[in-house]
């Protein structure tokens, strides 16, 4: 039993008395597939000379409930296992490595680093250009020679996103000394990188052209799936988050009254290949947005033409949901927003814009001109 199991009980000493034996602990390896070593451990009554110990119970029985041994995973690089930083199930990797963490004060002959763990200690924060030769002159001009041979530090520089980091190596080796030029985000990402990413997105900027700005001028930047990853992670639920709070309170002041509204689609790409359409219904006399409503063509039976009027339906729906009255609505001349409100919203009033209702006039004037000649 005990060669089939893997388990070598450890023995006991029979010259010791009955009375002084003592339990000892048998720990095993019952297999090591590649790198990972599962050990169990079980304390077993040492006293061979005991006549109720026999052959046949000389080891627990597994399907002993009440029998519990210890049991451990062991990895063969272990020490360097247990190096790696944690990663919980709701974070996600962008690239970053983690540095130690150090004092905050420059120049010294450790690691230094600012750490942010709230995002209001950003603000009033000013951010600059600086330029390599101009780090290396301010260096040498505060950085202290080494306490040890009297001898000055080498500096090196090695960009990481739209920051630096500075280092510095006695030239006998006896230290060495590591400073950003940023602050330290919560889980290593540089201030800069996030801010530059934001800031990108909320002024409507490509990422690719003010990345190419970056690069004449030799400046660094994000990476591009860094980026995006602050985009889908931070940037967008930020701006989701505040919208659905200002349309609540927008809509709240609106409950249970009538207002009059207009509407209007847009395509993400001109003709009749459009793949989205955003709809937009705005209060007419406060110039509030009241919803926005997003239609992809797979929701039309892949026709690009019936987008908008699908976006208009699901706005109406959404107000009416919401205790919204609408009594008028303004659109511009589409045909089958036309119909639809004139067969199923009809105590909605339908009116078309000016500017469309003047191009439509203007279309037909010259129409009659060019027939009369």
């Amino acid at each position: 039993m005990a060669g089939s199991s893997g388990i070598d009980r450890a023995s006991s000493d029979p010259s010791l008395p009955r009375d002084t034996q003592q339990e000892k602990q048998a720990v095993v390896h019952t297999f090591k597939p590649g790198d990972v070593s599962i050990n169990i451990s079980y304390d077993e009554a040492s006293d061979r000379s005991d006549p109720d110990l026999s052959d046949d119970n000389e080891l627990p029985d597994p399907n002993d409930e009440t029998w519990n041994p210890e049991m451990s995973l062991e990895h063969i690089h272990d020490t360097q296992v247990r190096k790696l930083a944690i990663i919980t199930g709701e974070e996600e990797v962008l690239d970053i490595i983690e540095e130690d963490e150090g004092v905050t004060s420059a120049f010294t002959t450790d690691t230094a680093f600012t750490r942010i763990t709230n995002a209001e200690e950003m603000k009033g924060e000013h951010a600059f250009t600086g330029y390599e030769c101009c780090l290396a002159d301010l260096v040498q001009m505060l950085l202290p020679a080494c306490t040890q041979c009297k001898k000055s530090y080498e500096v090196d520089f090695e960009k990481s996103g739209t920051g630096v980091y500075m280092k510095w190596t006695c030239q006998a080796g006896h230290i060495t000394g590591k400073w950003c030029s940023q602050p330290k985000l919560n889980r290593g990402m540089l201030a800069g990188d996030f801010l530059w990413s934001t800031s990108l997105l909320y002024s409507g900027n490509s990422y690719r052209k003010v990345r190419l700005m970056a690069e004449f001028m030799n400046a660094g930047y994000v990476s591009e799936r860094t980026h995006y990853s602050i985009q889908r992670d931070y940037a967008i639920p930020s701006v989701e988050d505040f919208f659905i709070k200002m349309q609540d309170d927008i809509l709240n002041t609106l409950h249970n009254k009538e207002v009059i509204v207009s509407g209007d689609g847009r395509m993400d790409s001109p003709g009749h290949s459009a793949q989205y359409c955003t709809y937009i219904i705005m209060d007419y006399e406060t110039e509030d947005i009241l919803t926005a409503i997003i239609i992809d063509k797979r929701e039309t039976d892949l026709k690009s033409v019936n987008m908008e009027k699908a976006g208009l339906i699901k706005a109406l729906a959404f107000l009416k949901q919401r205790g919204v009255k609408v009594k008028e609505i303004i659109t511009d001349a589409h045909v089958a927003i036309a119909a639809f409100l004139r067969k199923n919203e009809k105590e909605i009033k339908h009116s078309w814009d000016i500017w469309h209702g003047a191009k439509n006039i203007g279309k037909k004037v010259i129409a009659v001109s060019i027939f009369i000649k």
